[in-house]
C-alpha cells in the first residue's frame, strides 16, 4: 500500500497557556502518530512523564501544566 503524506504544518496550539490547563488543539485535523509538540522551543517526547499525548483529531494533552508566557507549538501531517 502506498501512503501519501501532506506537507507536514507547524503552528502554535491554541489557547493561550494560563499556567491552567493543560490540551491545546491544532487548527487542522491531524494523522495519528505524526504529531511532535515544541514547550519554548524544547521537544516534548511523546508518552514521557513530562511530554504529551493525542487525544483526539485537532487535541493535544500536555503531561506537565505550561506556565502563563509559554509558547506550544506542534507539527503535524494533515488528515
Amino acid at each position: 500500500m502506498i501512503v501519501v503524506c501532506q506537507n507536514p504544518v507547524k503552528e502554535t496550539l491554541t489557547p493561550s497557556p494560563n499556567g491552567v490547563i493543560q490540551k491545546f488543539y491544532t487548527s487542522q485535523v491531524y494523522r495519528a502518530g505524526t504529531v511532535s509538540a515544541w514547550i519554548n522551543g524544547i521537544k516534548l517526547i511523546a508518552g514521557w512523564e513530562d511530554g504529551f499525548t493525542e487525544t483526539g483529531v485537532k487535541e493535544v494533552t500536555l503531561k506537565e501544566t505550561p506556565l502563563t508566557g509559554d509558547s506550544i507549538q506542534a507539527e503535524y501531517e494533515p488528515a
